[in-house]
């Protein structure tokens, strides 16, 4: 049965000695290859490299959780561990005990002392001890990014006669690089060397640069380095060592260009992966590296891909110009205009470049007087990435981190899909293989693009609430008795009502209790002539049925409207508890007695101010 990619897996039983005896515990694969992450805050959890940058978790791990990045099996900062298990924060707090490491804890402000973790998506961030327990967050660091611990020399000085140099590997513009074996470490390790003269003295500067460039980043897909070292030759020269790991394929261009041993589209878009998850951790970083293409990215004997040779990588600062450096055939346009005015979408620029000859095996074509390159051969799979990615103008290139995203979706989904429908895919010929992933990126790219927008679903109802409706019940009371106050100030000095005695205070706020207040008098308020009316009550109050009301108007019919003033609830008057709901309408109340002076009464009217009409004697003949 085919199955996912496994990086962990020796292939033709090549081995650099850097297996760990360890399961992980996400992938569960049976050794862990290159870089084992083990988590101090869980009992036996241990990580791969790539399941730790993919931010993998299970019910009790989580991504966020404190991890210490074994780069060398049982070591552990220059320190031999013969069992893994006995690394805790116990012991690392022993290990590091009154360890000064000139950094300010990015939590609590304090010089660190002892432990430190390093965030590994953060630019700079930093935390003490106290602080990781206690879950401290900051700046625009989450719970969820993982914490490795650092040291305050995370690159060793290794003595150079502990070094043997082998056949030389490869040449470039800055030196040599070599197959070594370190002896006191039994270990095959490539070797960087930097001749530094008297007319090459910048050469030494690019060598503390690279240093400083890989003692900040550490990841699986970030081409390891173990140590470095100097000397001074006869001729008064400086020769400068940089120990790193031993990639056994080379470069990614032997690997692309290599005619014998030829690999499937899906295992390079793989090794495509690991190369955007190593220029996002760069980027992350506030890092820029501004030579990303094949002969820069190294492959290991199970094709994982890692970004190598940080001799030109610097601090990205927006606010200042960079010096033209870089491989001009794989140069964006604002690299060639010569003002030194780019960003870290020039990586993305020689990323896409990269990924065309990779799945393509044919070089782009640069053209020196307009200083463009030209396409030579269209790749059969991510062209549309891949245009995006080289478009003239860097404000339309993806980043990094979304050129991830759709990467690992298809990658993902590949996997799926062969597991699924070709169960003996890896006994397929290669060019069925790539014919088979063909087929699935025509499918699965045509259901992207026919993916319907999202829909908007409206928000979950809130839940009921009965204290909201007991605070807004409150409210309606308060305003029912600010409306009686101001009705009755309009009323001469005779008319007004004698206020009665309130049991229930909690209806009533400061303004209202006034109102019952004998002593005091409210100010002169300039009375309107016109009939006072009410303002509308509120839609929910209680009304009788409909035909009670139409019965009631029949008998009673003004010619000028009115309505009467609305009276208080007396909550001490028994008659008034029995027959408050009983209503004509929202403001008239009337008892179950027939009685036409109670209906009077009840109803309030005033007969000084209603006999100015002449059918007022009429009506009330007639209601009688």
């Amino acid at each position: 049965m085919a199955t996912p990619y496994n990086n962990n897996e020796e292939v033709d039983g090549i081995s650099s000695g850097n297996i760990h005896n360890a399961t992980c515990d996400s992938c569960r694969s049976r050794r862990i290859y290159s870089d084992r992450y083990k988590c101090l805050q869980c009992n036996d959890y241990d990580l791969c490299g790539n399941c730790f940058e993919e931010r993998c978790q299970t019910k009790s791990h989580s991504s966020g959780h404190a991890m210490v990045h074994f780069k060398i099996p049982n070591e552990l900062f220059g320190q031999y561990f013969p069992s893994p298990s006995e690394v805790t924060l116990k012991k690392l707090a022993e290990l590091f005990s009154n360890k000064k490491h000139n950094i300010k804890c990015s939590g609590c402000s304090v010089e660190i002392v002892g432990v430190r973790f390093k965030c590994d998506i953060c630019h700079n961030y930093n935390l003490c001890s106290k602080c990781m327990q206690q879950g401290v967050v900051s700046k625009n660091h989450q719970q969820t990014h993982p914490l490795v611990v650092a040291s305050s020399q995370s690159l060793l000085k290794v003595d150079i006669n502990d070094i043997v140099k082998k056949e030389e590997l490869g040449r470039g513009a800055f030196g040599q690089v070599y197959r070594a074996v370190w002896l006191s470490k039994k270990r095959e390790v490539a070797c960087k060397v930097i001749q530094v003269t008297a007319h090459r003295l910048h050469l030494e500067e690019s060598f503390r640069k690279e240093l400083d460039a890989y003692a900040e980043l550490s990841g699986a897909y970030i081409l390891k380095t173990f140590g470095y070292g100097e000397r001074l030759m006869v001729n008064g020269s400086k020769e400068c060592f940089l120990i790193t790991e031993f990639m056994h394929r080379g470069s990614l261009a032997n690997v692309i260009h290599n005619d014998i041993e030829k690999i499937s589209l899906r295992r390079k878009l793989t090794m495509a992966c690991h190369v955007v998850s190593g220029m996002r951790k760069l980027h992350g970083h506030t890092m820029i590296h501004r030579d990303i293409r094949p002969d820069n990215i190294l492959v290991s004997s199970n094709y994982t891909a890692k970004i190598g040779d940080m001799g030109i990588a610097r601090v990205f600062d927006p606010n200042e110009k960079h010096t033209l450096m870089g491989c001009m055939p794989f140069m964006p346009p604002e690299f060639h205009r010569g003002d030194g005015d780019y960003d870290q979408s020039l990586d993305v620029f020689t990323f896409g470049l990269t990924l065309n000859e990779l799945f393509t095996e044919k070089l782009h074509r640069f053209i020196q007087a307009s200083k463009r390159i030209q396409i030579t051969k269209e790749s059969p799979i991510f062209f549309d990435l891949i245009t995006s990615c080289i478009n003239n103008e860097s404000s339309q290139r993806p980043t990094a981190t979304e050129i991830e995203d759709i990467l690992n979706k298809y990658r993902r989904a590949a996997d799926k899909y062969i597991k699924e429908e070709h169960p003996n895919y890896t006994s397929q010929t290669l060019a069925a293989k790539d014919a088979i992933f063909i087929k699935f990126y025509s499918e699965h790219h045509k259901l992207q693009k026919e993916e319907p927008k999202q829909i908007y679903v409206l928000p979950p109802k809130s839940h009921f609430s009965s204290a909201l409706v007991h605070q807004y019940f409150d409210d309606m009371m308060k305003q029912f008795n600010n409306i009686r106050h101001h009705i009755d100030v309009r009323r001469s000095k005779h008319q007004q009502p004698i206020p009665q005695k309130v049991k229930e205070l909690k209806y009533f706020d400061n303004e209202s209790m006034d109102d019952h207040d004998q002593r005091k008098k409210p100010a002169p308020i300039k009375i309107d002539q016109r009939p006072a009316r009410c303002p509308s009550p509120p839609s929910d109050f209680l009304r009788l049925p409909m035909e009670n009301h139409q019965q009631f108007l029949n008998l009673v019919q003004h010619k000028r409207s009115r309505t009467p003033t609305p009276m208080s609830p007396s909550f001490d008057n028994q008659a008034h508890q029995a027959h408050f709901f009983r209503r004509i309408d929202e403001v008239r109340c009337i008892s179950a007695n027939n009685m036409v002076n109670q209906r009077h009464i009840e109803m309030n009217w005033n007969a000084d101010f209603d006999q100015k009409f002449p059918d007022f004697q009429r009506m009330r003949r007639e209601f009688k």
